[in-house]
């Protein structure tokens, strides 16, 4: 029998989401600015923090871990 897959920790949590929009919020910055100086798309940095997704792979780990280093530097 296969061994099962391990639960993988998501890049962001709900927590660090919040404080990354009220950053954003209280230093008058958009997330379109953001996302577009930075080459992303603006709707997978929204999704990155208004959606349930884990941001583990691909274009939404990259923006998380982006956000991350952005907010709390």
């Amino acid at each position: 029998m296969p061994k099962p897959k391990r639960e993988r920790k998501p890049t962001l949590t709900t927590e660090e989401k919040e404080q990354i929009a009220f950053f954003f919020n209280k230093n008058g910055l958009t997330f379109t600015d953001w996302a577009k100086e930075r080459g992303f798309n603006p709707t997978d940095c929204f999704n990155v923090i208004y959606s349930d997704k884990k941001c583990i792979r691909g274009k939404s780990f990259q923006v998380a871990t982006q956000l991350k280093e952005f907010c709390f530097q």
